[in-house]
């Protein structure tokens, strides 16, 4: 009886060993079940928040989008830039205006037309003075009658010796100069002024006084 009760304490313990390994395993098996399930929540959680998240602009996507805003850009009516004129443009333009012609009793240049058949002047020495007649000037542009005298130039004429005498009436074919001295020379010519500026002018003449 008292090799039995020597026997029997070993297999106890044992036992004892046995039920608390198989404790220890079990309470490991349910730790890692935990942390196994807390990973599978914490990973759902994890994609969920990944799917909700917006999806991120590309490069592309961005690129695309300035393309679109410059093209609308693009397509918005610009002004034409105003042309300049040229300077034959100018020209043209100023040929085509109407202007108002002033006619004025000084011709353009210091020189003249010389006409052989009309505004032929002689000379004569009267009492006071020395008369002049010339023939008619037939132009349709005639303005006035243009007497320059001089006491020196043979070549006298309008505009550049001057005028002793304006005469407006084209029909007025004489003129008396009053202005004279005995003892002088003096040389005459008529000319007609134009509405163009140009001087008309014939013969000279030449009278002793």
């Amino acid at each position: 009886m008292e090799k039995s009760k020597g026997f029997a304490l070993p297999v106890v313990f044992v036992v004892m060993l046995i039920g608390a390994t198989a404790g220890s395993i079990f309470l490991l098996n349910q730790n890692k079940s935990a942390d196994n399930q807390q990973a599978i929540v914490t990973n759902e959680t994890s994609q969920t928040s990944e799917n909700t998240k917006p999806p991120a602009t590309t490069n592309l996507e961005t690129t695309s989008q300035n393309l679109e805003t410059n093209a609308k850009k693009e397509e918005k009516p610009q002004e034409a830039p105003q042309k300049k004129p040229t300077k034959n443009e100018n020209i043209t333009q100023q040929k085509q205006e109407p202007k108002n012609i002033v006619y004025s009793d000084t011709p353009k240049t210091g020189s003249f037309i010389y006409i052989d058949n009309e505004l032929q002047v002689t000379a004569s020495k009267i009492e006071g003075g020395i008369r002049l007649n010339w023939s008619r000037c037939n132009s349709d542009q005639f303005v006035s009658y243009k007497v320059a005298r001089s006491n020196s130039a043979t070549d006298v004429f309008y505009p550049r010796d001057g005028a002793i005498a304006s005469i407006a009436n084209q029909d007025t074919l004489s003129y008396i100069d009053k202005n004279v001295e005995a003892g002088k020379t003096y040389y005459y010519r008529i000319c007609s002024l134009e509405k163009n500026g140009e001087s008309w002018c014939g013969n000279v003449v030449s009278v002793g006084y």
